[in-house]
């Protein structure tokens, strides 16, 4: 499998708060689950959205914990689009192969 690890610098609010954000997908291709990890604590207002090819919102959750477990086992084989939002702002999106 293929891990993404990212380092991600984003500025939030008016007064440029800014964070180093460590974040990792894997494995990729997967069977089943998708882990969304973080090497850190992760910000307030985090969350992921799960898109098929054709934008269609498959799923979506808050992120509160360092390592999220996604089931991809009951969607077909295809390849789908994994967004990691900030205040409803994507901050990374992810290509993700489900064998």
């Amino acid at each position: 499998g293929v891990q993404q690890p990212f380092e991600i610098m984003v500025s939030l609010g008016v007064k440029e708060k800014s964070f180093n954000l460590e974040l990792s997908v894997f494995p990729n291709p997967a069977n089943s689950i998708v882990n969304i990890q973080f090497n850190q604590n992760i910000v307030d207002n985090m969350s992921y959205q799960l898109y098929d090819m054709q934008g269609r919102l498959l799923k979506k959750q808050k992120l509160i914990a360092l390592n999220t477990i996604l089931d991809i086992e009951h969607l077909p084989s295809a390849t789908y689009f994994l967004k990691v939002m900030n205040n409803q702002v994507a901050i990374r999106t992810f290509k993700i192969i489900k064998d």
